[in-house]
């Protein structure tokens, strides 16, 4: 592997940040990505065909070979194998005997799923024509035989390729006529007469030919099938090209799109995929494809045409779904469908940067977000980096010409497969300067964090979130389904909600004022707790109530509650000079009130945050100085935690922080704090040197993690011997004001699930060593209010 690590393709860390978005893992040779629920079914379900086609000289080689390479693919979207096997090489096609080299290829899938129809054109020597091919490689066995189809006729073999629709192979194909008129026409296979004929009229077209030079390839580009035996066939000029083959009655029918000149349309590369839109939704689905490795997404709209009464489909420009790598200029990729919303992307490296052997293939399987959704992206289940043994890797000329898939008959057990593993993080003395430079630290004192191979463990919670705006303090739920974010690009679900009732318009009073009621979730039994800070009483409420109006006392009692928490099972409060009271069922309880002889306990004091360290005990944290108080609810003393060196900032601990297995962990700007509460000889508490978690992933190109705005709770410490998961929340502070209608009330929520990986101490602690980033969500909370801030979470067992 010392090899593969040494590759020059690889190294940069800061372009995948750079040119792909957060939710696309980086990997590299040993460094897979993998987010599939444990249990899941591996067997394999697909086989995928890579068609490559290598040559000395571009198009006009004897030694041209076109090779037919494969990789399997669970049910689960596990891509099998190990990170850098090399793809199986099925057979391989050379050029026809007198031919002077193999110019393209295409394939389809026959209509009964066990052979492949193989296009190739092979040159004739001294001319400008080419010979078509038509083969068929039939499938059915490991060991796959290739027989010859009848011939396409000769007018019709330029930019050609077959397409199965209608239970039939079908082959649109194109010829210009002159600059500004081309002519289609669609070939069909008649099996029983083992012969192609003609299908229906062709078709003259006249184009505009501006930006023609902006897309390469063939004139014919790409074709998708439509339901209702339809072929959408896109042709390369840029101002949107499109027309529709109706397979039942042999018509053609140009497809409508933008009327504005300056709108580019993408021509569909290579297969494009269909995928139905959603049954309660006004969507007729739509098409993707891969260009450039942007996943591209064409909505599809049928309309009824006022003159001819035909239904008749108009295109929209574009959307950008999301990119599967950042290589842009050293090669390009494909994609296919699997089933549902499942999709396989295969990308390698054509053009060869490295000093590498052999090319490299990064493939990639994923689930693509509904069109309606908010918020356009892929969840990957799986992604990985293989090898590319063409026959021989010194021909300088190489083109991926198409990918395949076909279901997988004669795979073997999932007993007898391996399955890939990851490699550890990569060393900060082995970062490009450009990364460093983008991430804005010194190598060496970074670490590029990758997500684990699988990440998806077992663990299924409800996250409540805690969120105070004008005027409310609002509880919302999010799921945690098998490790991940189950409300991704979805609106949170409202649980509770404190609405206060003021005479003033000061929008930004819970942020800046202590509110005269404080709303404390309890994480034991989801009941929510509202507490006026004129210590006068208690309410408790479950989750069956959705809202209740709480009117503000003015003026609040001498010494208001500044702080509420649950210890235990008791509900806490604090008042602003530290004065400390239990709930006991009926009443408040102050207790003593005792210190340290060393502490002086004089006026108010600001506190940052808290964390709970048992069913007797919490400590706070003193904003300014970073002063370390813990309370002993038995003892009813406070006393000072010492720190163990100067190092501590004036803010240690963030809000609510959680107490785990001898570490309390903190939110803190990009990432995680863990401090190691120390016990001392003399009965006392020591922190110790804070451990910086740094986040390895931002939520943006321009958006980090900013710990005023983050909360976080610890999710599970069991399940995983080595590691602890934690839940961490943050909220942008705005609405989305551009967006239309009720999104414009819409306010961005993240939520990230990470493992920190730990070691047992001397003393039986768990010191966390690293984090690796699990899974990473945006969802939505609607609030009329210009301002949200997410406050806490809480981590419960799912109801």
């Amino acid at each position: 592997m010392e090899e593969a690590s040494a590759c020059t393709l690889y190294r940069c860390v800061c372009c995948w940040r750079r040119l792909c978005s957060p939710r696309i893992p980086r990997v590299a040779p040993g460094r897979d990505y993998v987010c599939i629920p444990a249990g899941a079914d591996d067997s394999p379900a697909w086989s995928l065909l890579v068609g490559f086609l290598s040559a000395s000289i571009p198009m006009i080689s004897e030694d041209s070979v076109l090779g037919l390479h494969r990789f399997r693919v669970a049910r689960s979207g596990r891509i099998l194998g190990r990170s850098e096997d090399a793809l199986d090489t099925l057979c391989t096609v050379e050029t026809t005997k007198g031919c002077s080299g193999i110019a393209s290829a295409t394939a389809a899938l026959t209509p009964d799923g066990r052979s492949l129809c193989l296009f190739s054109e092979h040159l004739d020597p001294g001319k400008n024509s080419a010979t078509p091919r038509a083969q068929q490689l039939r499938l059915a066995h490991e060991a796959a035989t290739m027989s010859e189809l009848p011939r396409l006729p000769q007018d019709t073999c330029t930019h050609c390729r077959p397409v199965s629709a209608a239970g039939h192979l079908w082959a649109p194909y194109v010829y210009l006529e002159y600059v500004g008129k081309c002519v289609l026409g669609m070939q069909r296979f008649r099996k029983d007469a083992d012969r192609w004929e003609q299908a229906g009229d062709t078709f003259p077209f006249h184009y505009k030919s501006q930006m023609t030079k902006l897309w390469n390839g063939d004139f014919l580009q790409g074709c998708a099938v439509l339901p209702d035996d339809t072929i959408l066939v896109s042709l390369r000029p840029a101002q949107g090209v499109f027309l529709t083959f109706n397979c039942s009655d042999c018509t053609w029918t140009v497809v409508t799109t933008s009327e504005n000149t300056q709108t580019v349309y993408v021509p569909i590369l290579g297969p494009g995929v269909y995928i139905q839109g959603d049954d309660d939704t006004d969507d007729d689905g739509a098409v993707y494809f891969l260009r450039d490795n942007r996943v591209y997404a064409y909505k599809l709209r049928y309309y009824q045409d006022q003159e001819d009464q035909r239904r008749k489909l108009k295109l929209e420009p574009p959307t950008i779904v999301d990119s599967v790598c950042p290589f842009y200029d050293e090669g390009y990729g494909f994609l296919t469908h699997l089933g549902g919303r499942l999709m396989c992307s295969v990308w390698i490296s054509v053009e060869r940067h490295c000093s590498c052997d052999h090319l490299h293939a990064i493939i990639s399987t994923f689930r693509v977000r509904p069109t309606s959704a908010r918020q356009k992206g892929i969840d990957i289940l799986h992604s990985t980096c293989r090898r590319l043994d063409v026959l021989s890797v010194g021909l300088p000329t190489h083109e991926f010409c198409f990918l395949q898939e076909y279901e997988d008959q004669n795979a073997m057990p999932p007993a007898m497969l391996e399955y890939p593993t990851s490699s550890p993080v990569i060393e900060s003395s082995k970062m490009l300067d450009c990364c460093s430079n983008f991430l804005s630290v010194k190598p060496g004192h970074y670490e590029f964090e990758e997500p684990p191979e699988d990440p998806a463990v077992q663990i299924n919670k409800d996250l409540y979130i805690i969120c105070e705006a004008q005027f409310q303090t609002i509880v919302y739920v999010a799921k945690i389904e098998n490790g991940r974010v189950g409300s991704h690009d979805k609106l949170l679900t409202q649980k509770h909600a404190l609405v206060l009732s003021y005479n003033t318009d000061d929008h930004y009073l819970v942020r800046y004022r202590s509110p005269p009621w404080h709303l404390v979730f309890s994480s034991r039994s989801s009941n929510a707790y509202v507490v006026s800070n004129t210590q006068d009483g208690i309410d408790a409420y479950g989750p069956t109530e959705e809202s209740k109006l709480f009117p503000c006392t003015e003026p609040p009692a001498p010494d208001p509650f500044s702080m509420v928490l649950e210890v235990g099972n008791r509900i806490v409060a604090l008042s602003e000079t530290l004065g400390v009271s239990y709930h006991d069922g009926s009443k408040w309880v102050r207790c003593r009130h005792l210190a340290d002889e060393y502490l002086a306990l004089n006026g108010k004091v600001d506190l940052s945050g808290y964390a709970v360290l048992g069913d007797n005990s919490f400590v706070v944290s003193e904003a300014g100085t970073g002063s370390i108080l813990m309370f002993d609810l038995r003892s009813e003393r406070w006393s000072i935690v010492r720190h163990a060196s100067a190092s501590c900032g004036a803010q240690v601990l963030n809000g609510r922080s959680v107490f785990v297995d001898g570490f309390i962990y903190t939110c803190t700007m990009g990432g995680i704090l863990a401090y190691e509460l120390v016990d001392q000889q003399d009965d006392g508490k020591e922190l110790g040197e804070p451990v910086l978690l740094q986040f390895s992933w931002q939520l943006s190109e321009r958006r980090g993690w900013d710990a005023e705005r983050m909360c976080l709770d610890c999710a599970d410490k069991d399940k995983i011997p080595d590691a602890i998961v934690f839940c961490v929340v943050q909220g942008e502070y705005g609405c989305s004001k551009n967006l239309p209608g009720s999104l414009s009330r819409s306010h961005d929520v993240h939520i990230t699930t990470v493992q920190v990986k730990t070691e047992r101490t001397h003393r039986r602690k768990r010191r966390p060593e690293r984090i690796d980033h699990v899974d990473i969500s945006t969802c939505f909370i609607e609030h009329d209010a210009a301002l949200v801030w997410t406050k806490r979470c809480f981590a419960v067992e799912s109801s």
